[in-house]
């Protein structure tokens, strides 16, 4: 097994530990994932990162889009590799929503083509992740210690996405269920 830049951050033997973890152990995984990655940074408010994964991650109905929350920016952060979250065990739907998730600014340079793909990609966990995402990076607590052209700028690029991906989720909820029938 070739472990990407997670053992930055982990042992070889925790690695391989978290590896042979159950299936119900996903998210203590997840969460001692970003833990270890997020454990000091601090984001543009100054306030501890690792606040906005668990929020996130809280906001999420299904236990996969819990740990999707938390998982939600570790790739894109460049912290952690897909390889890694495969070779611990993490389901392809976990996966793969995190690969839709992460934005590869190269392949999507505006937030709006990025914005765009994460709608267009159909994935359930990927938007649900998203829009909570977008939620909580403009709550107050998030918001209102940035200076005021930062707090603006925040808002108007939050504001533009939330009801596009609220749509985009409410359809894929919608789907879902017409399909169950």
């Amino acid at each position: 097994m070739m472990w990407g830049r997670i053992t930055k951050y982990f042992t070889l033997q925790e690695l391989n530990r978290m590896a042979s973890w159950d299936k119900e152990m996903d998210v203590n995984k997840a969460l001692a994932i970003v833990g270890r990655v997020y454990a000091e940074k601090l984001d543009k408010s100054g306030n501890v990162e690792l606040c906005h994964f668990i929020n996130v991650s809280n906001s999420g109905i299904s236990e996969e889009a819990k740990i999707v929350g938390l998982l939600h920016d570790v790739v894109e952060d460049g912290y952690i590799d897909l390889r890694d979250l495969l070779f611990l065990g993490f389901a392809n739907d976990v996966i793969e929503a995190v690969r839709i998730v992460s934005r590869d600014k190269n392949r999507y340079p505006t937030y709006e083509e990025y914005i765009y793909s994460v709608i267009d990609s159909n994935n359930v966990l990927a938007i649900e992740t998203k829009l909570n995402d977008i939620k909580d990076n403009i709550s107050p607590r998030r918001i209102m210690d940035l200076p005021k052209p930062k707090q603006e700028k925040a808002i108007k690029k939050y504001t533009w996405a939330l009801p596009l991906v609220y749509q985009a989720y409410q359809d894929c909820i919608s789907i879902k269920r017409r399909k169950r029938k």
